[in-house]
């Protein structure tokens, strides 16, 4: 009997590959509509439509599937063919959004993409290096990073015996290859950087990460892969902060990691370098648990529908408030990428072009800062009409904060000097109200100081 199950076990499994097999080439196809389209339609098919009566299916379950045997189940579980095991691994609207992400960060680009979604975008951040470093190794970051991974590198992975080499002019690729060693396990960017604005040279970054066989990650939260998609232009894993522009409501928080498959790496672990994203899934992902709600990806998924017209609006009026803050006598900087005079210029030029339109455009993100003292500061901040005094950013609606004393608090004073954010920063996420509003709405808040 024994041998009889397991020769109808196999055939099951076979059957189920092809399945598969035919699924991602189905998939392939998908992902030669524009980047609107895919957008707007993404991986789920007019069949998937039809059989399951909905637009946007919400498994929200704890289980993710029921099974009809137990070789099906057994298969599963044992990763022998694909399915929805547990939604703490994988879930059916999760895997929705997954291979939407991976499409979009992947567009126009050869190599094979798979994504895995995060209950945060620090998770995200924290798996994707896990997944790469053992106690006493090291990696090499940029300090313009967020406050909450600066947090990350500085104090937990150093509770793990990983050591953070941080570089303090991340624009100098020879200070990055100064810092490499043979326990160096991955470069990290964050492009543009929050709330700086820095934009990597990422081809250049990542040509020297491969030489000493190390993967580049770049976090492409604030550029989204309207303005840039990472992977085309070397980089092994992009990470993102869903909760931001590609979820604009700003009513889920949530994070995604996006890898090419064959990654450069020292790991030994075959399946990592093959899919680094399903490697992560089946191992650390499934043991940690950081899963992702399927509610909240339903969500995202409808937020994308309009990405690229959000982010082109975005865009232009935060383009044209630079410009305005860049002449206003009560600023002494403006870090945004689009002006002429901007240390990232040239860089952005490059790197941040509407997809399939080939303008440039830079984001929704600008910092300025204040002529004058704290109180200043404090007083601009609290006078502002429009929008919302926040740590959020991306949203439709505008929101500003205050980074010394809110989200990159954790740095220190030194490091907050040496990452570029001084006292008198303010960090201001454009949303989508008039321009001329918000050009008032600041006019009036500045000339209170």
């Amino acid at each position: 009997m024994e041998k009889e199950k397991s020769e109808e076990y196999k055939i099951f499994v076979e059957k189920r590959l092809k399945e598969y097999k035919d699924f991602k080439k189905e998939l392939k196809e998908l992902k030669k509509y524009s980047f609107d389209t895919i957008c707007n339609q993404g991986a789920f098919t007019k069949k998937m439509a039809y059989d399951l009566k909905s637009i946007v299916p919400c498994a929200n379950t704890s289980s993710s599937s029921p099974f009809l045997s137990v070789d099906e189940m057994a298969a599963v579980l044992s990763y022998s063919i694909p399915g929805f095991a547990y939604t703490r691994i994988i879930n059916p609207t999760n895997y929705l959004l997954e291979l939407q992400m991976a499409m979009l960060e992947g567009y126009k680009i050869e190599d094979d993409t798979e994504a895995l979604l995060f209950s945060s975008g620090m998770s995200a951040i924290f798996m994707a290096v896990f997944s790469l470093v053992e106690n006493g190794d090291n990696i090499i970051s940029s300090n313009r990073v967020y406050g909450g991974t600066f947090q990350l590198f500085d104090v937990q992975l150093k509770k793990m015996g990983v050591e953070v080499r941080f570089v303090e002019n991340p624009e100098n690729l020879e200070e990055w290859k100064n810092k490499i060693d043979e326990k160096t396990k991955l470069f990290y960017v964050e492009s543009p950087s929050n709330p700086g604005l820095f934009i990597a040279d990422i081809k250049n970054l990542a040509d020297l990460a491969h030489l000493n066989n190390i993967p580049l990650i770049v976090d492409s939260t604030l550029a989204s892969p309207v303005l840039n998609r990472p992977l085309e232009h070397g980089a092994d894993i992009v990470i993102h902060s869903i909760s931001k522009v590609l979820g604009a409501s700003g009513n889920v928080i949530g994070g995604c990691l996006i890898s090419k498959n064959n990654i450069i790496t020292k790991s030994k672990e075959i399946g990592l370098k093959e899919n680094f994203a399903e490697w992560v899934r089946k191992f650390p992902y499934r043991d940690i648990g950081p899963a992702f709600s399927p509610e909240s990806a339903a969500g995202i998924i409808n937020d994308m529908r309009t990405l690229k017209s959000r982010v082109k609006t975005h865009s232009a009026s935060a383009l044209a408030i630079a410009e305005f803050l860049e002449k206003h006598p009560k600023i002494t900087k403006v870090n945004y990428p689009g002006l002429k005079n901007f240390s990232s210029f040239n860089e952005a030029q490059k790197y941040l072009k509407i997809v399939d339109d080939n303008i440039n455009a830079y984001g929704f993100l600008l910092s300025f800062e204040v002529k004058g003292n704290m109180d200043d500061v404090k007083k601009v901040c609290e006078n502002l009409k429009i929008g919302h005094m926040a740590t959020d950013l991306g949203k439709s609606c505008t929101v500003f904060t205050w980074p010394a004393g809110t989200t990159h608090f954790q740095l220190g004073e030194e490091a907050r000097i040496k990452a570029g954010i001084s006292n008198n920063l303010i960090r201001y996420s454009v949303g989508l109200e008039d321009t001329k509003d918000l050009i008032k709405d600041l006019d009036q808040a500045l000339s209170l100081i």
